[in-house]
């Protein structure tokens, strides 16, 4: 599919890297987005080796994508903004990746990110508060875009993403695995689904330790864990309840000093019915005063987001070490 014609202002390019799969925007640079649709594009989820994250490898790709679909391919592109999770913690130099970007890509803002601040630019739409985005992994942000820029969790499915896919995945082959084991006799129903999902308990072990998708994999299970919740498991329906009131710990903490008191949650877990309803409770008992809001679209919304505000110079967010990376072209009074 190609976007079939040119634009007179250009285009912009958001990507939004995650755990469950990889997806990528294409639309008109105007300061409305309403005024022209969108081309959605999509890929793998990363993946984590030995050398490290796949999200070099997948915004590649998905700029060979975009490419495609663009009418005059990416020299007609003048801001490319790119969301990705681990990317801090798991790329090696993101600041590297962008001026790699960027010099392939002469003449665009080449903007990277934390998931994060992708996530918070779809859910809040710029405005200043905590959003707490739930995939594969869970990471909290707190942010006014100046001065404040508070994270929380986003360690991985090995350390943390408390309460996310991966978490409530693992969570439910645990108490599989401890009902196949004979130790608890709480997890009837889920070893039963488990098997249907993964097979026999003893490939598991080879199914997930040697995948550098893992965390995918676990998160997959997810799905599993909430519909046995949806019918009444009390295994289920307490490591969905568990996985909502951690989300909301997370997010509380990060309204730290200086953070708006509002909240946003953005990821399909808030679809869950139980996930949803202790996310509330405990969200209300650790931050009383706090606004919650809608999410006003996606972290790939965020991404487009980030990607336009990219155009200009009054609007582009000052970078941070540790959440937001930039190389910008020369321009008439402007420097890189």
């Amino acid at each position: 599919m190609t976007l079939g014609q040119r634009t007179r202002g250009g285009w912009v390019v958001g990507l939004d890297i995650g755990g469950s799969a990889s997806r990528a925007s294409v639309a008109p640079a105007v300061d409305d987005p309403a005024e022209a649709p969108a081309l959605p594009l999509s890929g793998e989820r990363v993946g984590i080796s030995p050398g490290g994250s796949r999200v070099p490898e997948l915004v590649d790709a998905l700029l060979v994508q975009a490419a495609a679909a663009i009418p005059g391919g990416m020299a007609e592109v003048r801001s490319v903004a790119i969301g990705a999770t681990g990317v801090r913690t798991l790329v090696a130099d993101p600041q590297r990746l962008v001026d790699t970007l960027a010099a392939q890509l002469p003449g665009t803002v080449v903007q990277l990110s934390t998931d994060a601040v992708t996530a918070h630019l779809g859910a809040l739409g710029g405005a200043p508060g905590a959003v707490v985005a739930v995939g594969t992994g869970s990471i909290a942000f707190g942010t006014d875009f100046a001065d404040v820029w508070v994270r929380v969790d986003g360690w991985g499915h090995l350390l943390g993403d408390r309460g996310a896919a991966s978490w409530i995945g693992r969570t439910g082959l645990e108490t599989a695995i401890a009902r196949w084991d004979g130790v608890d006799a709480r997890g009837e129903r889920l070893l039963a689904a488990a098997i249907a999902r993964f097979g026999a308990p003893l490939t598991w072990p080879a199914q997930l330790y040697t995948r550098d998708d893992r965390a995918g994999v676990l998160g997959s299970f997810a799905t599993d864990v909430d519909a046995l919740a949806n019918a009444g498991d009390d295994a289920a329906v307490a490591i969905m309840h568990e996985a909502g009131r951690q989300v909301a710990r997370s997010v509380a903490a990060a309204l730290q000093p200086g953070v708006a008191p509002t909240v946003a949650g953005t990821g399909g877990l808030f679809d869950s019915a139980a996930f949803a309803a202790a996310f509330r409770e405990e969200l209300g008992r650790r931050a009383p005063h706090a606004e919650r809001r809608e999410p006003q679209g996606s972290p790939l919304d965020g991404a487009v987001r980030l990607a336009r505000l990219g155009l200009r110079a009054d609007t582009r967010p000052r970078p941070h070490p540790d959440h937001l990376w930039a190389s910008v072209p020369r321009g008439p009074g402007e420097s890189t």
